[in-house]
């Protein structure tokens, strides 16, 4: 359960298309099939998901 940690070439790689889709000013969805409120924990940096639209 919860997220897959990436290796160091997927990071890069995902890093790679969400610093373009930005660039190009275009949109980027990303799901999950747990609602916002279920996100009780945080990762090891200390970390909380973030809802969009408000420029986060």
């Amino acid at each position: 359960m919860g997220y897959h940690p990436l290796d160091r070439l997927a990071a890069s790689l995902l890093f790679n298309v969400t610093s373009r889709r930005y660039e190009l000013n275009s949109s980027i969805i990303l799901t999950s099939n747990k609602s916002f409120m279920e996100y009780e924990e945080q990762d090891e940096n200390g970390a909380l998901p973030s809802k969009g639209g408000d420029g986060s």
